[in-house]
């Protein structure tokens, strides 16, 4: 090798190893500040405060998984022999259950996961895939729930006005007031129609 050649090679050299020295003192100098005594022990801190935020996610989304697995079952007798109207409450009942379940575990856990995104942290939250599976498998019932209801109208006038009620206002309601007939049907169908948008 010519002296030219080893004088730029070794040239070369000193400036690689000099970049490369800048890169790890600012690479030191980042890594540092983020793990300073301070910060160290705020994660640490954050840590166990999230062991509970953890636990109350986990809950709510087992929560969620078994209202839509017993939605799902429910829905099964809709045009059935055994539909009733006690079964068309009952479906109702546990869909408002599903959408309040999946309400609360968004309002938990999306916070974070906003703010994870917004640092530049990449997401990687297995709570954050379980809630999307389950959101997907209740979003699918509540479209079925839908037509199902749509083709299979019910009259649950009877069942709803001749069910006991604990407040006195209601009886004053028979006896004074004069209300339209409830469309129980139409409102159902509303009120499912809303939680699919939601």
């Amino acid at each position: 090798m010519s002296g030219p050649e080893v004088t730029g090679k070794l040239a070369h050299n000193r400036i690689t190893s000099r970049a490369s020295g800048r890169r790890s003192s600012g690479l030191r100098g980042v890594l540092s500040r983020r793990l300073s005594v301070g910060s160290l022990h705020d994660s640490l801190d954050n840590s166990k405060g999230s062991q509970p935020h953890l636990a109350e996610c986990n809950r709510l989304i087992e929560e969620l998984n078994y209202q839509t697995a017993l939605f799902r079952d429910f829905l099964i007798s809709v045009g059935k022999p055994n539909d009733s109207p006690e079964i068309r409450d009952r479906i109702k009942q546990v869909r408002r259950k599903c959408v309040d379940s999946c309400s609360s575990v968004s309002h938990l856990l999306m916070p974070q996961i906003r703010s994870d995104v917004a640092e530049g942290i990449p997401v990687d939250s297995q709570h954050l895939v379980n809630l999307v599976c389950c959101t997907q498998l209740l979003l699918r019932e509540l479209r079925k729930c839908n037509q199902m209801v749509s083709v299979n109208a019910m009259d649950m006038r009877e069942f709803y006005e001749n069910r006991p009620s604990t407040s006195g206002m209601a009886v004053l309601d028979k006896l004074v007031l004069w209300r339209p007939p409830h469309d129980y049907h139409q409102e159902e169908l509303v009120s499912i129609a809303r939680q699919i948008s939601h």
